[in-house]
């Protein structure tokens, strides 16, 4: 992976989000997740989504007749990787309904496409197509189809994270944009690895993995597709550090992520994702000088209760 800038400015935790999606398909043993960003507009979403290309990811603005097609050939060629979307309401508002699409992404998400009918065409495949699906949408967009979503199994098999700005990062995008500059301008390129790798979990880590699944689930459902999904991405962590076997490191940053999945709200920040990546080594004062130097302390005490309220972090606690 290649940076060629700085990160951007409020969207550091959607990025490492976004990098954990891309790196699953590297994992011998993993299908790809589902992920779909949550936000008001104008806080980058879509923006951030064009900033990462992959060997085996497919950029997608059309899904109707052709568009459809060429995606599907694409799939064929791959046979596993991500499809991209940047603005899945845009490409929607061009197709007849919701409901078609999100029930080709469920099978593509679960047991993989076999076969597609469409027109004259019947076409199956020797080999599952397994893909997983990044996609953004406004709050408001989101909330007026989450019946729908509910219904047609969609919000089960993605991971849906919601994220906002703190002031102080809206003031020092603000004040880039106000002199010509733009909020960074970093891209991100994944290789496809020539073999796929196995990454261990040992059973003690395991624990851990199905802690964070139940915090993920919120008490709310049973925790089996959580704990999947938060294995998925430890593993993908350790791969992007070139370790076979996950550590604590790996666990403690997917934890930082969990608040930005446990809905409703209060919605996280940069903020609460850069309070729950604290390493235990570093005291929390020279953490907060620091790291947090440029929050004031009235930001990181509202960080810290959303993350209280969301069990991600003990009141006694200074990290």
């Amino acid at each position: 992976m290649k940076k060629e800038e700085k990160q951007l400015i409020g969207l550091k935790a959607a990025t490492k989000a976004v990098e954990l999606s891309l790196h699953i398909p590297c994992l011998a043993d993993e299908r790809p997740l589902g992920f779909l960003f949550v936000a008001q507009p104008g806080t980058g979403k879509s923006f951030l989504l064009t900033k990462f290309r992959a060997e085996n990811m497919i950029i997608v603005n059309d899904i109707t007749g052709r568009g459809l097609e060429n995606v599907i050939e694409k799939m064929q060629r791959f046979k596993t990787g991500y499809v991209n979307i940047p603005d899945l309401l845009k490409v929607m508002s061009r197709t007849k309904g919701w409901e078609a699409f999100l029930t080709l992404a469920n099978i593509v998400l679960e047991e993989g496409l076999t076969a597609i009918s469409r027109y004259d065409k019947y076409v199956t495949f020797d080999v599952p197509l397994n893909f997983g699906i990044v996609t953004a949408m406004t709050s408001r967009c989101f909330k007026s189809n989450f019946n729908l979503f509910e219904k047609t199994g969609f919000l089960s098999r993605f991971g849906v994270f919601s994220f906002d700005y703190e002031k102080e990062d809206e003031k020092k995008i603000t004040s880039r944009l106000s002199v010509g500059k733009t909020n960074g301008d970093l891209k991100y390129f994944i290789p496809t690895p020539s073999e796929k790798k196995f990454v261990d979990i040992d059973p003690e880590t395991g624990h851990a993995i199905r802690d964070m699944g139940r915090l993920l689930s919120n008490g709310k459902q049973k925790p089996f597709r959580a704990v999947n999904f938060v294995r998925r991405l430890v593993k993908a962590n350790a791969i992007m550090n070139n370790r076979e076997k996950v550590t604590r490191e790996d666990l403690r940053e997917v934890y930082a992520l969990i608040p930005f999945f446990i809905p409703p709200e209060p919605i996280s920040t940069d903020l609460d994702w850069l309070i729950l990546k604290k390493p235990k080594s570093v005291s929390w004062k020279k953490y907060r000088e620091e790291t947090l130097e440029h929050y004031s302390d009235d930001s990181v005490y509202a960080a810290r209760q959303r993350l209280i309220k969301k069990q991600l972090l003990k009141s006694s606690s200074r990290a």
